[in-house]
């Protein structure tokens, strides 16, 4: 098993990324929830779906993520997050 990743996703504004997977959409392709903590803003949570065929990409550039939330100020958003299965 290679130890290089298949896609790679990053974000200026992390001081921390913290991932986890599971089938969000319920469309039988693994998601990937991604929090990016940062001590200066309110933080972030990305989602994006899995499907056939998938690229790397910068979480700050618009499109990148299939869906985005972001926190209030000093909510934390983002500093841990949590996926799985049904």
């Amino acid at each position: 098993m290679s130890s290089t990743p298949n896609i790679t996703y990053t974000s200026d504004a992390a001081d921390e990324i913290t991932t986890a997977t599971g089938d969000f959409n319920n469309d039988g392709y693994s998601d990937i929830l991604m929090g990016v903590y940062t001590d200066a803003e309110a933080g972030k949570g990305y989602i994006v779906f899995g499907r056939d065929s998938m690229s790397s990409g910068d979480l700050d550039a618009t499109g990148t993520a299939d869906l985005t939330y972001t926190g209030a100020a000093g909510s934390q958003l983002g500093y841990t997050v949590s996926g799985g299965s049904k």
